[in-house]
């Protein structure tokens, strides 16, 4: 197996890891995950055993992570329709069909909760069928329900309802929740660098798509590109921290394919308080890949170096790294989601920030003649709930 890998362009540093490492994954399994570095069933160049396993590893690390968080977001889901509809409906209301939208999905709910009841060991329904005459509260009944089932109840119930039992909608912008731009927005409240004057955003990479992006739609014109599919988390982050963009300005190369992204692209972003970012992309850098903000303040420098390393100058010494508290997370919106569930506070991002970094995007990617002033397009938070 190593020498198919080789023989198809890979790089094995370490032959002996990499024998111990499909002794336990399974070469099926691992090739599973090569699947993006090939092209034509070679590797593309400079493709490393390392990459693909970090990836392995990165996939499990995350479905298990996933199954925690879904775990706390099911508990409350069940808990909250449990109370609104044993409060909103006297003794057994869950088992009306006048209080749902559709009748005949509620009978079916209901035969599937009444078989799970039926043939469950567990204590609390052995002692309502024992002790209770087989009646089962919501509370009880609804522990029967799978996440499908609770999501299946939750869409049928009336309007009014569904508001009662506290949905969440999030978009899922989790870069400003991230230690180290939370760390920089600090600095900033606290006037460490002095009155921000001007920002440089960097959005530059050696080769677009990434050697690890090969997909027919991610280097196209209209769905991919690195302004689409990097630069939009940091305008929302800007707009975030920094307060909305009302102006863009922007030049676009693009390659002669019509069919691909961009190539170069040089912008100003300009916020409401007239302070200026200026935008350099590019598919074509030397050395790797740069994707930063820098903030020049009158007295001195921040920097948010490739998404989470920030750096600090004043007017006496030169850039100098930052500490920063917290872990990251690979899912910091679901965190916040299972915080605000729980009654706890949390910050989520809704509809209006998504809408309104879609349209700074929209006139970035689509240049008009100097500024295009954006104001006008620009919604403010009107939001009561958010889409996940």
């Amino acid at each position: 197996m190593i020498s198919l890998f080789k023989d198809r362009g890979m790089i094995i540093e370490d032959e002996e890891r990499a024998i111990e490492v499909l002794k336990r994954v399974s070469y099926y399994r691992f090739t599973g995950y090569d699947l993006t570095f090939k092209k034509n069933n070679i590797y593309i160049e400079g493709t490393t055993f390392e990459t693909i396993y970090r990836h392995y590893e990165f996939d499990k690390s995350l479905r298990l992570m996933l199954m925690e968080l879904i775990e706390y977001i099911e508990i409350s889901i069940r808990t909250q329709l449990s109370y609104m509809i044993a409060h909103k409906y006297p003794d057994l209301g869950y088992r009306d069909s006048s209080n749902f939208l559709n009748a005949e999905k509620h009978e079916r709910l209901l035969e599937i909760l009444d078989q799970e009841l039926s043939k469950s060991n567990e204590l609390f329904v052995k002692h309502h069928r024992e002790n209770r005459n087989g009646i089962f509260p919501v509370w009880v009944a609804l522990e029967m329900a799978t996440f499908s089932n609770l999501v299946e109840l939750y869409s049928n119930l009336k309007t009014e309802d569904r508001v009662k039992a506290n949905r969440i909608h999030a978009v899922h912008f989790s870069f400003p929740l991230e230690p180290a731009v939370q760390k920089l927005q600090g600095l900033l409240e606290e006037q460490a660098i002095g009155s921000i004057e001007r920002m440089e955003l960097f959005l530059e990479f050696p080769q677009w798509p990434r050697a690890w992006q090969q997909n027919p739609w991610i280097s196209s014109r209209h769905q991919g590109g690195y302004l689409l599919e990097v630069g939009i988390h940091w305008i929302q982050m800007i707009q975030q921290v920094f307060g909305p963009i009302t102006h863009v300005k922007s030049e676009i190369e693009f390659p002669p394919d019509a069919h691909q992204s961009e190539s170069r692209a040089k912008a100003v972003l300009r916020l409401h308080n007239d302070i200026e970012v200026h935008l350099s992309g590019t598919d074509r850098r030397e050395g790797e890949e740069r994707v930063s903000l820098v903030v020049y303040g009158d007295e001195g420098i921040l920097a948010l170096e490739n998404w989470d390393n920030l750096y600090r100058s004043s007017k006496e010494t030169e850039l100098q790294p930052v500490p920063v508290d917290g872990e990251d997370s690979m899912l910091p919106i679901l965190k916040q989601i299972i915080q605000i569930l729980n009654g706890e506070p949390g910050k989520i991002y809704d509809f209006y920030d998504g809408y309104n970094a879609q349209v700074v995007l929209e006139a970035l990617r689509n240049p008009g003649e100097g500024f295009t002033d954006v104001r006008a397009q620009l919604l403010g938070d009107q939001s009561a709930e958010v889409i996940i």
